[in-house]
């Protein structure tokens, strides 16, 4: 099954609110406010966050696939366009790229596991609209070679910089970091606020990446509230690809997350915002649940 723990331990609030568009019979997002039970609970979630984040608009989309096709429409990316990415990456990043008829361009890494730099420039060509640099394993992408590429790539019509994983917390490997979305200033040392004015600056646009559903063994977040893991009470948590699932039916868990992201992006003008889901949750439970009830779960991207 596809999903994760938001879309499988449910709470009385998504309950509540689930059953309220159920009984209206109005079960789509497109509809007249007031008719036939509909409500408009979708555009008014977007109002709302768009309202939090302090953005102009949000557009709630059916799945990360879905929001990055979105993003790469708005840029204008189309039929024989190139985009550059890492050929070590997350399918999504390339396949949506060949859902929108342009042509994914992989470059090499290097030990860093991390798009090679010195690859990037021999794959330009005039029809390069976008560069994706992708931070691996807690490892930063070498971003002044990168942004110097940047700089002459955009004469020649490149669009968008998206920071990926790596620029929070202590995210120097994979054990550590997720849940503590405070910018590593040792690794920007201008902060996230200097390199996305670089990057407009240069005339592209300035997007950033969040897995906010997980946690690692070794960050404050975990070290603080051990329990706000799904977990078993009396059992070893399990580990999934060396991370910890956050139980988001929590009204705690999902205030906290949402909070540190609201502050980051509050600070930090980003046109795209990559949230990442790509876990196997192999069997997950809640703390709360009594007995032995479980939820076999496989992640994608939200």
């Amino acid at each position: 099954m596809a999903g994760g723990p938001g879309s499988y331990v449910l709470g009385a609030e998504e309950k509540k609110e689930l059953l309220d568009v159920i009984d209206n019979g109005a079960l789509f997002r497109y509809g007249t406010p007031g008719v036939d039970g509909f409500q408009g609970k979708v555009a008014t979630f977007e109002k709302e966050m768009a309202e939090q984040l302090g953005h102009k608009y949000v557009v709630a989309t059916s799945s990360g696939t879905g929001s990055l096709m979105c993003c790469l429409a708005a840029l204008g990316i189309g039929m024989g366009d190139e985009v550059i990415v890492p050929g070590y990456t997350f399918i999504a990043s390339i396949s949506t790229i060949v859902m929108m008829n342009a042509i994914p361009v992989l470059a090499e890494i290097d030990d860093s596991l991390t798009i090679d730099p010195d690859k990037i420039e021999e794959l330009i060509t005039p029809r390069t609209k976008a560069i994706v640099p992708v931070h691996m394993l807690g490892n930063p992408c070498k971003m002044d070679k990168i942004m110097e590429i940047a700089r002459r790539a955009k004469d020649i019509g490149v669009e968008l910089f998206v920071l990926d994983d790596g620029w929070f917390g202590k995210r120097d490997n994979d054990l550590a970091g997720l849940g503590d979305y405070n910018v590593n200033m040792k690794k920007l040392p201008h902060g996230l606020s200097g390199l996305a004015k670089a990057v407009r600056e240069k005339g592209m646009e300035f997007g950033l990446w969040f897995e906010p559903e997980m946690v690692s063994p070794d960050s404050d977040l975990y070290r603080a509230h051990p329990d706000w893991c799904l977990h078993v009470k009396g059992r070893e948590n399990s580990l999934a690809r060396l991370q910890y699932v956050l139980d988001m039916s929590r009204e705690d868990v999902r205030d906290n997350i949402f909070n540190q992201m609201s502050e980051v992006l509050a600070n930090n003008k980003c046109c795209i915002v990559h949230i990442l889901r790509t876990r196997a949750f192999l069997v997950v439970f809640r703390g709360a649940f009594r007995g032995h009830s479980c939820l076999s779960t496989f992640g994608n991207r939200l």
